[in-house]
C-alpha cells in the first residue's frame, strides 16, 4: 500500500506550453542547476539560511534577501541555496549549535510560524515563476517531504504536513492557470 507521500510524489503533472512542476527522482547536484539555467529548483531550507561552509558570494538575490554571509553545504538539496535560479522552501526551523538535525525541526507547536515563513516563501517562488517563465519547476526526489533531517511526515507533524501538500498543490494550480 502506497503511502500519502507516495502517492503525491507520483502525481507528477505536466501543463502544455507552460511551466511543468516535477519531482526529480535523483539528488540535484549544484552543478546540473546550474547547467539547467531555464529550470527553477525548490530546495528544502532552514530557517537559519545557513549550514555547511561553501559561501554564497553575496550579490546574489539570497543574499540579498536573507544577509549575507551565508553558506551551502556539500549534500542534501540545500547544495542549490544561493543560486540564481533556486528557491527555498523551509523545512527545518533551527540549524545552528545544538539546534541541528532532529533538534531543529519544526513542530506542530511551531505551526503559525511555520505558516508565516512559507507563506513568503511560495510567493517569491509563484513571482519568480511569472517573472522567469521557467521550463520547469523541479522539485526535490522527496518533495520537501519525509527527508532524514527535517521529517515532515503526518506522523510526526500533521499540521505541517497537510499545509506544506497544500502549498504544494496551490503551487501546482498556480502553473496549471498560468496564461
Amino acid at each position: 500500500m502506497q503511502s500519502i507521500i507516495q502517492k503525491h510524489l507520483v502525481n507528477i503533472n505536466y501543463h502544455l506550453d507552460m511551466t511543468k512542476l516535477i519531482y526529480a527522482s535523483w539528488l540535484i547536484s549544484r552543478d546540473e542547476a546550474r547547467r539547467m539555467r531555464n529550470n527553477l529548483y525548490l530546495f528544502g531550507d532552514n530557517k537559519d539560511r545557513n549550514s555547511g561552509h561553501n559561501p554564497i558570494p553575496e550579490g546574489r538575490p539570497y543574499c540579498r534577501k536573507y544577509g549575507k554571509g551565508k553558506h551551502f553545504p556539500t549534500m542534501t538539496s540545500a547544495v542549490l541555496r544561493g543560486l540564481n535560479n533556486s528557491m527555498p522552501v523551509c523545512t527545518q526551523h533551527w540549524y545552528h549549535g545544538t539546534l541541528k538535525g532532529t533538534n531543529g525541526r519544526w513542530t506542530d507547536e511551531d505551526f503559525d510560524e511555520f505558516k508565516s515563513v512559507v507563506d513568503d516563501e511560495f510567493e517569491d517562488i509563484k513571482n519568480y515563476i511569472k517573472e522567469n517563465n521557467p521550463a520547469y519547476v523541479v522539485l526535490p526526489k522527496n518533495g520537501l517531504f519525509n527527508s532524514k533531517i527535517s521529517d515532515i511526515s503526518i506522523g510526526r507533524v500533521p499540521k505541517i504536513f497537510e499545509y506544506l501538500k497544500s502549498k504544494l498543490d496551490e503551487l501546482d494550480n498556480f502553473i496549471a492557470n498560468l496564461s
